[in-house]
């Protein structure tokens, strides 16, 4: 029985040992001395915030929603779906433009499709594992899978010749479509939750954990 439950495990992590996945890890500040470390996959869905202009007359600021296309230790690259500009008056009047990633690209990226962004420029960040994740995948499928054997268990345990009910049958049905489901919501959990991190005070959330991609906090 052991080796049955071992044998997804293995399939499930081998799934996504040839992933690249991105690693880097970000330190708290103001007061939070915890560390923790950005895993993003390949094509993981991605919102980038930069503020470019914070004055008493005009803020501005920017919006890049795409999907991951790699990084190094000082900047990371996305293939832009959209960016979106939005400029704030002292008087509080608000404008907005939304224009399609390629036709934001210089000249020069249109041929790779991805823009770069230094990692000091990020101000809000926010990435999703589950587009292009094949562990995701397989946790949303296992899910629909399990949730159906799940219901499905009470029939797949009559005799329908005698018309009498197997319980012992409907017990192991019932416990390993309940175990599946359950590691199906955390495997959809780990490699599909939605992850946010802000890396300005009080922008653009206010009172929200800051952090910093470097040790010093700057």
């Amino acid at each position: 029985m052991k080796n049955l439950f071992l044998i997804p495990l293995i399939i499930l992590i081998s799934s996504g040992a040839g992933a690249q996945t991105w690693r880097k890890d970000i330190y708290g500040t103001a007061g939070n001395k915890g560390v923790r470390t950005i895993r993003i996959k390949p094509a993981a869905a991605l919102t980038i915030r930069t503020l470019d202009i914070n004055t008493d007359t005009l803020t501005y600021s920017r919006t890049f929603n795409g999907s991951f296309a790699g990084a190094t230790e000082d900047s990371l690259s996305l293939i832009p779906d959209n960016v979106s500009d939005l400029k704030i008056l002292g008087t509080g009047v608000r404008y907005s433009t939304t224009i399609p990633g390629k036709m934001y690209l210089q000249p020069g990226e249109m041929k790779g499709g991805a823009l770069t962004l230094p990692l000091s420029d990020i101000d809000f960040l926010t990435y999703r594992n589950h587009p292009g994740s094949r562990a995701g995948d397989i946790g949303e499928g296992a899910i629909f899978t399990s949730l159906f054997v799940l219901m499905a268990s009470p029939f797949l345990c009559i005799d329908y010749k005698d018309g009498t009910f197997n319980a012992e049958r409907y017990k192991y049905w019932a416990l390993g479509s309940t175990a599946a489901l359950f590691c199906s919501f955390s495997v959809e959990a780990l490699f599909g939750g939605q992850k946010t991190f802000q890396f300005r005070s009080g922008w653009s959330v206010k009172n929200k954990t800051v952090w910093s991609f470097s040790r010093d906090g700057h």
